[in-house]
């Protein structure tokens, strides 16, 4: 069936579009003190260890891996939390906080990850520390 032009400049748009790679990353914080993150807000010491586990062209697949914890994510408690990023294919990509899903290893109340909100507080250490937004680290 012939398409028309409209169509066809359509779908080669939608070709040329850049594909999304969603990335797997688990994150600890360390800080000065030995409180959570939510209950100790002026930290003199504060970084973040990641470490990229594991990339996905489907999103889905990503979350399955969280959900089912494939690998033992969490590394016996060593990184209690956990992002998905979807991240567009290219030279230095970033994500959007529309594609940052984050979770909480809650091992020891039912041996799984939760989704949650990432801490504001520690975010704005980030920025303090110099930290990107994006968590995923290529190469």
């Amino acid at each position: 069936m012939l398409r028309n032009r409209e169509e066809i400049h359509k779908m080669i748009k939608e070709l040329n579009a850049p594909k999304t790679i969603w990335f797997i990353t688990t994150l600890r914080l360390e800080t000065d003190r030995k409180h959570t993150i939510y209950k100790d807000k002026h930290w003199d010491y504060f970084r973040l260890s990641k470490r990229t586990v594991g990339c996905y062209t489907k999103q889905e697949d990503a979350f399955e891996v969280i959900e089912k914890n494939y690998a033992n994510l969490n590394e016996s408690g060593y990184y209690p939390w956990a992002v998905i990023e979807g991240l567009d294919e290219g030279i230095y990509p970033y994500a959007t906080e529309e594609r940052q899903f984050f979770f909480r290893w809650a091992g020891k109340d039912n041996g799984k990850w939760i989704k949650c909100q990432f801490s504001r507080e520690v975010k704005k250490y980030m920025k303090k520390y110099h930290y990107l937004e994006t968590f995923a680290e290529i190469g």
